[in-house]
């Protein structure tokens, strides 16, 4: 196993600045057993010049230089109103080639919505109330700050909160939300590691980059079936069943096995009628 002394990032809010080396941290050592891995402080570019012009490739360079040849890059942005796929590989584009290794996580919708996937394990904070819960899909809420911020006995602050609450949140709670899962796996790829316990099998189950879903995006897919419609679309040639508030099952899913064997089925009654 190959592991890179040190890790850079790139990150869009100032609360990210202080919470992402301690969440990259503790994913290095609670989920693939990484210890002693040199965090390097995270340089912020906004959301409006990540995606426009050549200031991420500067940046990017910059953090090469941090990281090495052996070392490797993060880049951390929400997704907002936009596709994350899209928006990860438009963020790679822009990104260029680089010595070190380099990955995109983006938070669907907001970093927030991260917290309020392991809103549980937060009330042990102060800020928090003791009652808080979010049983919803994290990645649907728009609004992931305004929601947390009702969860909240006090306003919430993102350079206050974001760092407390990214020290103290459950990995294996936070993995319902499929974008940190995405998170996790980036981070391990990263590292060059693939973890053993049940946190990096969510991690895995969560990637993108496994899944068949080019071109569409969760919160595209849940506009499709708002009002609690079964809907069935064709995503690049594979046939999935797509429940109303539901992360979308992919091919190595339940509704990918039910489909191939589907196909199976109607193959075998073609041939059979061919033979008659």
């Amino acid at each position: 196993m190959t592991t890179p002394t040190t890790l850079a990032s790139i990150v869009e809010g100032h609360g990210e600045v202080q919470a992402v080396p301690l969440l990259v941290r503790r994913i290095a050592i609670e989920v693939y057993g990484v210890d002693g891995l040199v965090v390097t402080t995270p340089h912020r570019v906004s959301r409006s010049q990540m995606v426009a012009g050549d200031t991420l490739r500067r940046a990017v360079q910059m953090q090469s230089v941090r990281a090495g040849c052996q070392g490797g890059i993060l880049v951390v942005a929400d997704a907002d109103d936009d596709c994350p796929i899209e928006l990860a590989d438009r963020l790679r584009e822009l990104a260029g080639q680089q010595m070190s290794k380099l990955t995109v996580a983006v938070a669907v919708r907001e970093f927030e919505s991260w917290f309020l996937a392991s809103i549980r394990s937060l009330a042990g904070h102060g800020a928090v109330r003791p009652d808080a819960d979010y049983p919803k899909d994290p990645d649907i809420r728009r609004d992931a700050k305004g929601a947390l911020s009702s969860l909240m006995a006090t306003t919430y602050r993102a350079t206050l909160h974001q760092p407390a609450f990214a020290e103290l949140m459950d990995l294996g709670a936070a993995m319902r939300s499929r974008s940190f899962s995405h998170l996790v796996s980036s981070v391990g790829y990263l590292l060059g590691a693939r973890g053993t316990g049940a946190a990096s099998r969510q991690a895995d189950r969560g990637a993108w980059h496994r899944r068949p879903w080019r071109g569409m995006c969760g919160c595209r897919v849940h506009r499709l079936v708002s009002g609690g419609a079964l809907s069935r679309r064709w995503i690049n040639g594979w046939s999935t069943v797509v429940f109303a508030l539901l992360p979308v099952s992919g091919s190595t899913g339940v509704a990918g096995r039910r489909s191939g064997r589907a196909r199976r089925r109607r193959g075998g009654r073609v041939e059979a009628g061919s033979a008659q």
